[in-house]
């Protein structure tokens, strides 16, 4: 046994002597007795025989430093321990305390280093970690580092399984060849340690070879050609084989028995020990899926294509249905002694020995996410509000609006990807603690463990957040940029770019980071493409607000030649269409049921409207000052003269298909025939007839007085705006009409099949047809001379419109969908480069501008053309 220096005692008194002896020794009795019941971060094999005297010898300097305040005595146990000891522990809580000394003292930089250290170590508890971190960022900020760089991946993982490697958290990640997302692919794998660490594993898997299920040490894999099953170890050894049989839809591995595993298919549930049959059952039912308990015990849940739910029990030899489920089942989880059972309509929690109990149940709409954990049932609705639900209750507990895309419940916290393309983590109250800005276009897998969370990317790069750290710093990033303000104040843009790189290269989207980029960029006199790039990432972080005009986003406008950028808010990505009118224009945030009024002038926020359902943008319009947008159950009235805005609403019979303003009114169809005029502002029904029972498309010749109403079906009708009388009708060749237009002679109608047919208005005859050999996904022509259509294989093909002869065309960098604006002697056309480009009828380029995402419809108004973009904005252009 070590021998210890002792301080001497005999100075003291005797009675206060023999106090502080007892006070000592029952402390070393209760701290033994803690520690007994304490569970360490290491398994006990991991510690040496001398451990526990090292634990007393810890406690010890720690008696004399705090109580006695000997500071000289426990530095020299401490450092006899650092010396020695080969417990990680032991010497983690030695610098811990070492560096408490060390700083009381005055020597601030071994203190440091002891606290660095200890925070690498292993060994401390929560409040001292957190503790430590709080005083790191007192005395060196620079020391801290909440995001670490991990070794990256090949690509983003295709399949992800969870394990455990004692009681901490391991993930084993299936990779696939490209291209992604298709099975009959070559496979690897990889594992991510307790520690958050990834390690690519020596296991290459044929595309014949299918993995069906994985833990922290070995994975279950199917070979197609071989009809054989095999539980492979990770790390090297002998695996254990059984036949697969003739088709094999679930294999799961059995938890507590190794070399157990489960087969189901072919109309049989097997269960293996050691590659022998141990069970094996008849099972009717086809299609079934399965699911596990989060202990992974021998239990698990049969989900079956023909509304049967079973409960499984390998160990018990137990097949056993769940009673009580008539509809189909779409989604079990579990959760502790809970199932949650999804259908198409709702979901209900179940408990008992078969969960035959309905604890209760709420209606659910099948685009809502369910994820259960924590003790709650987490509902994501479609345009991101997190519910929080409590599973013994059903009540809600909170709940949050915070545009979440995906969510993952870990260790009494959730964790969730957002619209804003951040990770935001709250705790179980719902209370934001930190958030992490990942990056636009590069939405990461979650794979949180009880120390980390990693963002694993598509492109394979890992970045580990450290949760204890975040939940420390929270929100506030100064630390990051303590280099670069350095660098700023010094004038030395390029190490200030430098450092700015450090904090980009571990949180991609950081706002302020690209803010202070595009600023140093131009200050170094960078390429403009440069600056420009640098702003447009930093408008699309949340750090630049949306409904605003801050500087950020007019640099950005005067970076790409443009008018003036919006942002709209966060939300599901779309192309925001600008509606303009006189001097003023809106457009519909419809994933937060919002109308927004812009000076489309200026750019400014004029008002915005909110409706109390969703919208389904068939009618969006101006009638003289009137704005006009639907639902599928109403059309809704809205003055922007008023401060109130509203004007009333109409109840509608069936949903819009099309809508067009006319001399005292409106006039629209739906998609079962039904065409209805509406007066303005009265919202009196004027008239309606049945033309067909199917949708209809209206167009209306600036030239010409009546209405031209195309049946999808295959029949026209000229019909007369204020009566409602059918003038004439022609009956059209049979298909599919996707497209039409209208000019003062003909009405023109493009099929799915490729047909384009032209009306001729004075015959009241078909003019000409021409065949253009696939679908038709756009029609718009000039006044009178020249039509542009564009087609399924991205050709934009400009036709004369008289005759429809070909009078050029060109395959278009744009996609399906995207129309192009035409005028007098050309056209506007948004390209997937992404760039805005005005081009005339032989496709030569006049004018273009570049754009920071990919386009929308282009929308020409006086002497601006508005186009919205996939990433939030809309940009006004001179045109």
């Amino acid at each position: 046994m070590r021998t210890r220096p002792e301080k001497p005692i005999s100075a003291a008194p005797p009675d206060r002597r023999f106090l502080r002896l007892f006070n000592f020794q029952f402390s070393i009795c209760i701290l033994q007795f803690s520690i007994s019941l304490i569970s360490s971060p290491l398994a006990a094999q991991d510690r040496d025989l001398n451990y526990n005297e090292e634990q007393q010898t810890v406690e010890a300097a720690r008696h004399l430093y705090r109580v006695e305040g000997d500071a000289a005595a426990a530095r020299i146990r401490l450092n006899s321990l650092l010396e020695e000891s080969r417990n990680e522990e032991v010497l983690t809580q030695s610098r811990y305390l070492l560096g408490r000394i060390l700083e009381q003292s005055g020597q601030r930089d071994s203190a440091l280093v002891a606290y660095r250290q200890a925070l690498a170590g292993k060994g401390l508890q929560l409040p001292e970690k957190l503790w430590l971190y709080k005083r790191l960022l007192d005395l060196s900020p620079s020391s801290i580092q909440p995001l670490v760089a991990d070794i990256s991946a090949k690509s983003g993982p295709a399949r992800i399984f969870p394990g455990k490697n004692g009681n901490r958290t391991v993930y084993t990640l299936e990779f696939r060849g490209p291209p992604d997302g298709q099975w009959e692919r070559p496979k690897e794998l990889g594992i991510q340690d307790e520690n958050g660490e990834y390690h690519p594993l020596d296991i290459h898997l044929t595309g014949r070879e299918e993995v069906l299920d994985a833990d922290a040490e070995q994975c279950l894999v199917l070979g197609q050609e071989t009809r054989k099953v095999t539980l492979m170890p990770l790390k090297g050894g002998k695996g254990i084989q059984a036949p697969a049989g003739a088709r094999v839809e679930v294999g799961s591995i059995l938890a507590g028995e190794p070399g157990s595993f489960l087969l189901v298919g072919a109309g049989t549930l097997r269960a293996f020990k050691n590659g022998k049959l141990a069970w094996e059952t008849p099972l009717e039912q086809e299609g079934c899926a399965w699911s596990t308990p989060p202990d992974r015990s021998q239990q698990g849940i049969l989900q079956c294509a023909d509304n049967q739910v079973f409960l499984v029990d390998a160990r018990k030899k137990i097949l056993k249905a769940v009673t009580g489920i008539t509809d189909k089942a779409l989604q079990v989880s579990w959760e502790g002694d809970y199932l949650a059972v999804r259908y198409i309509d709702r979901f209900e929690i179940r408990k008992g020995g078969a969960f035959e109990i309905v604890k209760w149940g709420l209606p659910s709409m099948l685009q809502e996410k369910l994820i259960l954990g924590n003790g709650r049932v987490y509902l994501v609705t479609t345009k991101g509000l997190i519910k929080s639900i409590m599973l013994e209750s059903g009540q809600l507990e909170w709940q949050r609006d915070m545009l979440a895309s995906q969510v993952a419940a870990f260790d009494n916290v959730l964790f969730a990807t957002t619209f804003a393309q951040t990770v935001v983590c709250l705790d179980i109250r719902g209370k934001p603690v930190w958030t992490y800005e990942y990056g636009w276009d590069r939405e990461p897998a979650l794979l949180p463990n009880e120390e980390w969370v990693v963002l694993h990317y598509g492109d394979g790069k890992r970045i580990k957040l450290n949760r204890e750290l975040l939940r420390v710093t929270g929100n506030s990033d100064g630390f990051k940029f303590l280099e670069y303000r350095g660098r700023e104040a010094e004038k030395d843009w390029k190490g200030a770019l430098a450092s700015l790189g450090k904090v980009l290269s571990l949180e991609p989207g950081n706002g302020e980071a690209w803010k202070f980029r595009a600023a140093a960029l131009r200050n170094t006199g960078a390429a403009k493409p440069d600056q420009v790039q640098a702003l447009v990432e930093a408008s699309r972080s949340q750090d630049t607000p949306n409904w605003g005009n801050g500087p950020v986003l007019r640099g950005l406008a005067a970076g790409l030649g443009a008018n003036w950028v919006w942002k709209r808010q966060y939300g599901p990505k779309f192309y925001p269409n600008l509606i303009p009118h006189k001097d003023l224009s809106f457009y519909l945030e419809n994933d937060n049921q919002t109308l927004v009024l812009l000076n489309h002038e200026t750019g400014d926020l004029v008002n915005s409207f909110r409706f109390s359902e969703e919208l389904d943008m068939k009618v969006a319009l101006w009638k003289n000052d009137t704005i006009c947008v639907s639902s599928p159950s109403r059309l809704y009235l809205l003055s922007p003269a008023l401060n109130a805005g509203g004007l009333g609403q109409f109840p509608l019979k069936n949903p819009v298909c099309q809508a067009q303003a006319v001399n005292g009114g409106l006039i629209y169809s739906d998609w079962y025939g039904g065409l209805n005029m509406i007066g303005l502002p009265d919202r009196t029904l004027r008239w309606e007839r049945q033309l067909g029972q199917s949708g209809l498309y209206l167009g209306k010749a600036k030239t010409v007085d009546y209405l031209d109403v195309v049946d999808l079906e295959g029949t026209y009708f000229a019909v007369q705006p204020a009566s409602g009388k059918v003038l004439w009708n022609l009956k059209l060749p049979p298909g599919t009409i996707t497209e039409t237009f209208s000019n003062k002679d003909f009405i023109y109608a493009g099929y799915s099949q490729g047909t384009l047919v032209a009306i001729d208005r004075a015959r009241q005859a078909i003019a000409w047809s021409v065949d253009f050999g696939e679908q038709i996904f756009s029609l718009s022509g000039n006044r009178d001379n020249t039509l542009v259509l564009t087609t399924a294989s991205k050709k934009l093909v400009c036709v004369q419109a008289a005759t429809g002869a070909i009078m050029s065309q060109v395959r278009i960098q744009s996609y399906l969908f995207n129309r192009p604006t035409v005028i007098d002697h050309g056209y506007w056309l948004g390209t997937t480069e992404p760039a805005l480009e005005k081009r005339n009828f032989n496709h030569e380029l006049i004018l273009k501008y570049k754009l920071p995402d990919l386009p929308g419809s282009p929308i020409l108004f006086g002497n601006s053309i508005f186009i919205g973009t996939l990433d939030n904005f809309i940009l006004s252009f001179p045109s």
